[in-house]
């Protein structure tokens, strides 16, 4: 890509990142982001609370893990 292009698609971004911050992003968008957000979080906060049960059981168990 050209030192041109890469500039244009900087500038091109940068504009994009000044609307967004000032206007925010149209509803669409903002609902898919803020629901991949939340399934993210969730499994991340699933996975945790499943290890952190595994590591007690095995413990209760006398299990090594």
């Amino acid at each position: 890509m050209s030192h041109a292009k890469q500039l244009h698609n900087r500038r091109s971004w940068h504009d994009s990142l000044e609307i967004i911050n000032r206007e925010g992003l149209p509803g669409n968008i903002k609902n898919d982001l803020c629901h991949q957000v939340q399934a993210t979080v969730i499994a991340t906060v699933q996975h945790g609370i499943e290890a952190a049960l595994d590591e007690e059981l095995s413990a209760s168990l006398g299990l090594d893990h």
